[in-house]
């Protein structure tokens, strides 16, 4: 289509070139680029479909100014009887595509929010351009007694294009987005524009001489780009606003400032015979250096504006306003929480907050409500600040809270109580209703002259993990063994990273027993480390650190290969042993980035076993954490033939609802449900009978943790439980004393005597 249009305006021109009917041929290439324009507005529809109807009417106005300067002669005449409708016409069309050039840059960029600064900047081009044709081209015309309305009016021509190409430039530099076609050919036609009407003032003060048919090539140029830009696709993005960084750029206003100061002195040089040429120089020379010392101030206090901005964003959360952790840092430069009276009875406490599962909520409402949430928070927590008190998010869910003058530690947890309510006050979110609550660590400053505001906040983040550990919607005061503790974690946390190495870790397994047979079926493998000046530790002194450091996968993966290496022996060891199954523990850390799956294959193919030799155990709270990677990594294991067991069943959240979903084969309960059995207490009978009943409704296997004594172990049977384990029948062991133990239950078995 682009290529046919260049065809007929190259035959249009050609018919011009040949004087075959001048106008004939000028006006059908406008009609064309008419029509062009209807059809745009009417197809495409447009953003701000005024805009191209001004930009018609501009090219109609500038097509009705031509013909009157042809009925009134006018072009040409520089005597008082020249017509001033012509020039008062098109000076309307020019007035019209300045409003669409400035509207189009007032969407596209960013100077929607200080426009003077453009605004000064177009009237200065056009002042030093109305004044370099008023010194050097038009005023030189006074010698040969032309009319000053004449020179007045012949002056604006190049006055109002170069308006239009201070404008059309200032869009291709300011635009926030990537530039298209259509704003090339923007720009191509206000330059052919500026060029014609250039070559035409020249002309018409007899500096060159052409024809109508030459004088007329830009504008028709300028028609042509019109007629391809509103063919073309790009041709929407001209009206549609753009998002992007709003850094001002200093090139263009240092340019033009430059050019208004540079112009001053050739105004001054300028040959002045008159007195009205003298004067319309110095008013112009004037007003040039006025605006161009405006436009400085403009462009320094945007600049200073700026920077303030990139302070604002590079210290403060976007998303809530309130301080960051860079800003945190420059108050505790600044001595954020200085004492100066050391028999001040003020203190100073930081509130570390951290909200509770708020991942899980996260995941339910999605980011954009989690955003919601944390924005609320934020108000929240500014509203319940004093005037005197400092709030920070620090990120994700973590936020903090400076107070001064705190009493004593008593005040602190008043504030922190206040705190706690105001969170858990419950938010409506799209027609829902949410609890939310919080971890809160306090600090707080001894009364001494100066302290380290940053110890300070460390000492309320330990605070806070304390509380994190003792329960949701719970407080803890910082206490020195709180540092003491974490120091020494630390050495022990650089410890585990040697101990498979130095083959310090260790398994022991404990037997799963048939209630009905009261043979062994399964062992669970369970970690030991043998520290070198510790002694022998259990998981639970180290397991949540491996978890946190990432140590955790390469001890999964030492876990699964040796229990498995263990299997072997233990299948090997005892012919009522050839069937026997091990249970391993699964922390939620190794499900991340896929891992689960590939460990146990390769440590099952390693030691040619298939998938139904081994049983995954995982924690009902640790699934919760992320229950869709969970879910994924299970079933892959599933379809290999891995049987999955849910540890501590009924301990935590217990929804029947993802137990159903769940890729679960066994539940294990957990041994605070066991103890009390056959004790007379009903409740407990009842719940694992309810417990056992799930089970088997679900056709699931049974194990009951922590049995220690024959009447909880003839309860479970009675209730129904298949499978038993716990002190009754034996400690864990090594694998090596497994074979003993079975041929010491297969006596017992035979002498009926209890393993007790």
């Amino acid at each position: 289509m682009a290529l046919g249009i260049v065809g007929l305006w190259v035959i249009l021109e050609t018919l011009q070139l040949a004087q075959a009917d001048v106008l004939y041929a000028y006006f059908v290439l406008a009609a064309l680029t008419l029509g062009s324009i209807a059809l745009h507005v009417l197809q495409r529809r447009p953003a701000r479909r005024w805009i191209w109807v001004l930009m018609a009417t501009s090219l109609i106005l500038f097509m009705l100014g031509s013909v009157l300067r042809i009925k009134f002669h006018s072009f040409g005449d520089l005597t008082d009887h020249r017509s001033w409708v012509p020039s008062l016409v098109s000076f309307l069309g020019y007035a019209a595509l300045v409003i669409v050039l400035w509207s189009i840059l007032r969407i596209q960029t960013s100077t929607t929010r200080n426009p003077r600064g453009v605004l000064v900047e177009t009237i200065l081009i056009g002042l030093i351009v109305f004044a370099l044709a008023w010194a050097f081209i038009i005023a030189p015309m006074q010698e040969h007694h032309v009319s000053l309305r004449v020179i007045i009016v012949l002056a604006l021509y190049p006055t109002f294009s170069s308006i239009l190409v201070a404008l059309a430039i200032r869009i291709q530099i300011l635009s926030q987005r990537r530039h298209y076609v259509a704003d090339v050919l923007m720009l191509v036609t206000i330059l052919s524009i500026f060029l014609g009407d250039v070559i035409y003032l020249l002309d018409e003060v007899h500096r060159i001489t052409l024809s109508y048919s030459v004088l007329d090539i830009p504008y028709s140029f300028a028609l042509l780009a019109i007629l391809l830009l509103t063919s073309h696709p790009s041709a929407n993005h001209l009206t549609e606003a753009s998002h992007g960084p709003e850094q001002p750029r200093l090139l263009p206003q240092v340019a033009i400032i430059s050019a208004g100061l540079l112009v001053l002195p050739l105004l001054i040089l300028a040959t002045a015979r008159t007195s009205v040429i003298r004067v319309v120089l110095l008013l112009s020379a004037f007003s040039i250096a006025v605006l161009a010392v405006i436009r400085l101030i403009q462009a320094i206090v945007d600049a200073d504006r700026f920077q303030q901005r990139l302070v604002y964003q590079s210290t403060h959360d976007h998303l809530t306003g309130l301080g960051n952790r860079q800003l945190l840092a420059l108050e505790c430069g600044r001595n954020l929480c200085r004492n100066v009276d050391t028999q001040s009875i003020e203190q100073v406490a930081a509130f570390y907050i951290d909200l509770d599962r708020f991942k899980l909520l996260n995941d339910t409402l999605g980011h954009s409500g989690g955003d919601i949430v944390l924005r609320e928070v934020a108000d929240r927590l500014t509203k319940v600040a004093r005037e005197t008190d400092r709030v920070f998010r620090l990120g994700g869910d973590e936020f903090l809270l400076v107070a001064k003058d705190i009493r004593d530690t008593a005040h602190a947890i008043t504030i922190a109580d206040e705190i706690g309510s105001v969170l858990r006050t419950p938010i409506t979110l799209r027609e829902a209703v949410y609890h939310i609550s919080a971890a809160i660590g306090i600090a707080v400053t001894p009364r001494t002259p100066e302290f380290d505001i940053e110890t300070l906040i460390e000492d309320a983040d330990l605070a806070m993990y304390e509380a994190k550990v003792r329960s949701p919607n719970s407080m803890a005061i910082f206490k020195g063994k709180m540092r003491q503790l974490v120091e020494e974690n630390a050495g022990l946390e650089h410890d585990l990273y040697n101990a498979i190495n130095d083959n310090q870790l260790f398994l022991v397994y404990q037997p799963i027993v048939s209630t009905e047979s009261s043979r062994i079926v399964a062992v669970e493998a369970l970690l030991r480390w043998h520290h070198p000046t510790k002694g022998i530790l259990a998981p639970d002194q180290f397991i949540r650190m491996a978890e946190q450091s990432g140590t955790i996968v390469e001890i999964g993966r030492w876990v699964v290969s040796n229990a498995l290496r263990d299997l072997l022996l233990m299948r090997a060891s005892h012919k009522d042993l050839a069937d026997l199954r091990v249970n391993v523990n699964i922390s939620v850390e190794q499900f991340r980035g896929d891992r689960v799956d590939t460990i146990v294959v390769a440590a099952l193919r390693d030691n040619g076993l298939t998938g139904e030799a081994l049983c995954v155990e995982i924690t009902e709270s640790s699934l919760m954490k992320d229950l869709n990677v969970a879910d994924d990594q299970l079933q892959k294991l599933r379809r290999r033939g891995v049987r999955v067991a849910l540890d501590d069943f009924g301990t935590e959240y217990s929804s029947l609802a993802y137990l159903r979903n769940l890729p679960v084969d066994c539940l294990k309960i957990d041994r605070s449900f066991v103890e009390p059995l056959g004790s007379g207490m009903s409740v407990a009978d009842t719940l694992v009978a309810a417990i056992i009943g799930i089970g088997m409704g679900l056709e699931m296997e049974i194990v009951a943790e922590g049995v220690e004594s024959s009447r909880q172990l003839t309860r479970l049977a009675e209730l129904g439980c298949g499978e038993v384990q716990g002190y009754f029948y034996s400690r864990p062991v090594p694998a090596q004393k497994l074979a003993g133990l079975v041929k010491k239950l297969k006596d017992l078995r035979a002498a009926g005597v209890s393993p007790e």
